[in-house]
């Protein structure tokens, strides 16, 4: 187990919170990660294997083109799901901080090795589950522990087509577990899955310990090419309460990035810097 601080290399000091940063891909997500370090006043390098999106997307002049020697002390990776775990790798042996979009990998031995390895060169990674840094997480965490639930529905509804370079329940399914996650649920006991291209469904049952009294049950439907919705449902003995994860008052990726710089800054791991329990769940799946 990693400890909750660590005494690392302060490549930060006397910039503040500025670094010079890499963008790995620069797709959708990708973009929106160069938007936002740029509105955060960090000098911006991107890598595309597309030269003509580079080229587009370097219009801006504060935006430049990575060459190989270039110098930078972070990463930002949002390359396809596929390559994760190879490019997080390589970028972590060049001992540069690195955060990931989801998933980190497929394999929990790989996030283990991943895990050991930052912890080697002396610097920091985070998986990126915006969800986390949500109001309607924050609600979530805080009514689990009012209303002690006895059931729980998650939804994450997607109203476009399935991805190629992951399952559903990697791409979709990963955001709720984590979220479970996040509230410190404990182990669960798989009751159920099923998952095809377009639709998954998880039942779990997480057993009673000394904050509660009672085991709580919970379904996690995730699609494709259906009505867009993310909701979390908790039925309590006396309750129901339906959260809308979709609103927010923040831009949560913006926070998880401050937070990820904050947290190179001040020498601590952040929050979201690994989710090894959720990878080892989703192995189960096959």
């Amino acid at each position: 187990m990693l400890p909750e601080m660590l005494h690392r290399m302060n490549i930060t000091e006397g910039k503040g919170n500025k670094m010079n940063v890499l963008v790995v891909g620069c797709g959708k997500f990708g973009k929106n990660h160069i938007r936002i370090l740029n509105e955060l006043k960090h000098k911006v390098f991107i890598q595309d294997s597309d030269e003509e999106v580079v080229a587009e997307i370097c219009k801006d002049e504060k935006i430049l083109e990575y060459g190989k020697h270039d110098d930078v002390e972070a990463v930002i990776v949002t390359t396809p799901s596929n390559t994760h775990y190879d490019v997080v790798k390589y970028w972590l042996r060049k001992k540069k901080h690195v955060f990931c979009e989801k998933p980190l990998c497929f394999k929990s031995d790989q996030a283990w090795e991943l895990i050991d390895l930052a912890d080697s060169v002396g610097v920091f990674f985070a998986v990126g589950h915006v969800f986390r840094f949500t109001d309607g997480a924050e609600l979530f965490k805080r009514l689990v522990n009012e209303i002690h639930p006895t059931d729980i529905t998650m939804n994450f509804l997607n109203d476009k087509p399935p991805r190629s370079d992951s399952n559903i329940l990697f791409n979709l399914a990963i955001h709720l577990l984590d979220m479970l996650d996040m509230v410190g649920l404990g182990k669960p006991t798989i009751l159920d899955y099923s998952k095809d291209v377009n639709y998954g469904h998880i039942k779990l049952k997480y057993p009673h310990e000394y904050k509660r009294t009672n085991d709580i049950e919970v379904t996690i439907n995730v699609s494709c090419n259906s009505i867009k919705e993310r909701s979390v449902t908790l039925k309590g003995y006396n309750s129901t309460t339906k959260i809308n994860l979709m609103t927010s008052s923040n831009e949560p990726l913006k926070d998880e990035i401050t937070h990820f710089f904050d947290c190179i800054k001040a020498g601590v791991h952040p929050t979201n810097y690994a989710d090894i329990k959720v990878i080892k769940l989703l192995e189960g799946f096959k």
